[in-house]
């Protein structure tokens, strides 16, 4: 029942609108009404939520953790009533599966890489497995030649920022490859490479480009690495403490993904064997 002037009442039937609907109503509305004004900012706010998300996934779903764990701290300590970010949904973003060189493909970028001005930094990731953060903060210190180890101690955000590795395993010390030695800057003090972390993240989508590779990212060299060990029989445990995986279980992830082409041969191989 609604009034309708001069105490009389008159049934009046409720009607259930769809969101669009409510949007075209609210936005063709009169904004100088107050009811109005609400809709017209609620749409536009979040109309404009959508875009940043669609604009920057990963930076929105940063904010939000940053501020709800703020937010429930909080709560936790009674100083505020209730947490403003409970009802406010959030789409997460899904990793895209990171893949492995095949061989050919990893020869090719080895090649390009030799002549590249950067892919000296390129060529340690993949030979030693390293996080591009933690390899872009290797300094002379950390490269002994002589005993043939790198230490990783440190690691360099996509500004610059030097800080400490991704987690407590990732502080270790493995052994400097032949291979390894080669290509690596000999210097007696200072950083080897002078390079942001967020620098070479774009050299390498514009080396990737010119190989036509697809689906692969500075973190594919550090993936290749285990999956080539993984290829060569190393043990798990031991890739474990290179690659400074805090589980097991991420390592032997990695071996129950070799490359179809390497599975194939060791089919083949069983294949004669058993004739």
């Amino acid at each position: 029942m609604v009034e309708i002037g001069s105490g009389a009442k008159r049934n009046q039937t409720d009607y259930k609108l769809t969101r669009y609907a409510c949007y075209l109503i609210v936005m063709n509305g009169d904004p100088r009404k107050e009811v109005i004004a609400q809709g017209q900012t609620y749409f536009a706010v979040k109309t404009r939520q959508q875009e940043l998300a669609e604009q920057y996934p990963r930076k929105c779903t940063a904010v939000y953790t940053i501020f709800n764990d703020a937010y429930k701290r909080a709560l936790r300590n009674k100083l505020i009533k209730e947490n403003p970010l409970d009802n406010v949904e959030v789409k997460h973003i899904k990793r895209r599966p990171s893949r492995a060189l095949i061989l050919e493909e990893e020869q090719c970028f080895v090649a390009t890489c030799r002549e590249d001005p950067h892919g000296a930094l390129y060529m340690c990731c993949l030979y030693q497995g390293l996080r591009i953060g933690e390899a872009a903060a290797l300094d002379a210190g950390d490269i002994n030649f002589e005993a043939r180890t790198l230490t990783i101690s440190k690691s360099v955000d996509r500004d610059g920022t030097v800080g400490a590795p991704k987690t407590e395993p990732s502080k270790r010390t493995m052994p400097l490859f032949a291979r390894t030695a080669h290509i690596l800057p000999h210097k007696k003090e200072g950083k080897l490479f002078e390079y942001s972390k967020g620098t070479y993240q774009n050299f390498m989508n514009k080396l990737c480009k010119k190989l036509q590779l697809t689906g692969i990212s500075v973190h594919s060299l550090r993936h290749t690495f285990a999956t080539r060990y993984a290829e060569s029989g190393i043990a798990p445990k031991v890739v474990q403490k290179w690659l400074g995986h805090s589980t097991i279980n991420m390592t032997l992830d990695i071996y129950t993904h070799v490359n179809t082409d390497f599975e194939h041969s060791e089919i083949q191989k069983f294949d004669t064997y058993s004739r």
